[in-house]
């Protein structure tokens, strides 16, 4: 049977790893939120721009 001492740095290593994902994960969530807000903004303004161009050829 195994070490319980050697079980229980195992354990630590695997929690420690576990957080780092965490933080990973949510540094990637904040950006994949902030990709989001720019790809909405970018079609905001680009559907701004087609309803200006098709009130300017319907002049």
């Amino acid at each position: 049977m195994s070490d319980p001492t050697q079980l229980a740095r195992l354990v630590d290593v695997v929690v420690d790893d576990l957080d780092r994902m965490r933080g990973l994960l949510d540094s990637a969530r904040v950006t994949l939120a902030a990709a989001v807000d720019v790809v909405d903004n970018s079609k905001t303004g680009l559907t701004a721009l087609r309803d200006q161009l098709g009130n300017r050829s319907a002049r």
